[in-house]
């Protein structure tokens, strides 16, 4: 009986955290506060496993520094903070000048901020995207594109780093052909970056 209490209890807990996760105008909404890492990583492979568009995922990042120590621990084989996007999602920041997506203070090396992989859509609004590396293990030092669709809006990816090229934002088709993605870019700024060439984006 007591088992059964405890089932009915957790299944009323987890409809409970998905509301409060979120329906406000869309399928599914999350909101993390300025710095919740932990929270940016839950929602983003929450969007993965959804089912729907990237407009019907939206994840909203509250003023502060993200700041991770290194890749993704749920992936041995990832150079990325935050899990592959392999599915559908949008991404607010509170603005460029408020949402900060980075490694600092911590080392950025071999280490980028976002991949977009096959099959994935994403859209990131708002944020700006710094202090990231690959250092010699790959392109994109903030964003790594593969096979997938990206657009940037109103944001600033700034101050990354890489050995290879498009330390800001890399679209994986510069070095391995017929694999690069669909980039849209709009009023946003790709500068400062520094990588052995391109610095700042490759788009193929």
């Amino acid at each position: 009986m007591r088992r059964t209490h405890r089932t009915l209890l957790g299944c009323l807990l987890g409809t409970l955290l998905t509301l409060a996760m979120g329906r406000s105008g869309h399928a599914m909404q999350w909101t993390c506060a300025g710095g919740d890492t932990l929270c940016l990583r839950a929602a983003i492979t929450a969007a993965n496993a959804a089912p729907g568009t990237y407009a019907d995922h939206v994840i909203v990042l509250g003023a502060g520094l993200f700041s991770f120590g290194g890749p993704d621990p749920s992936d041995p084989t990832s150079a990325t903070a935050l899990p592959r996007i392999t599915g559908g999602m949008t991404i607010f920041g509170a603005g460029e000048d408020r949402t900060d997506l980075s490694l600092f203070p911590n080392n950025y090396a071999n280490t980028r901020f976002f991949e977009v992989a096959a099959g994935g859509v994403a859209e990131i609004d708002d944020s700006f995207i710094w202090w990231n590396a690959t250092g010699n293990i790959g392109d994109g030092g903030g964003i790594l594109l593969l096979e997938g669709r990206l657009t940037v809006r109103r944001s600033t990816i700034s101050h990354n780093g890489t050995a290879g090229p498009g330390a800001g934002l890399s679209n994986g088709g510069f070095m391995t052909p017929g694999h690069g993605g669909t980039v849209l870019i709009e009023a946003s700024f790709i500068g400062f970056n520094t990588g052995d060439y391109f610095d700042n984006v490759t788009l193929t």
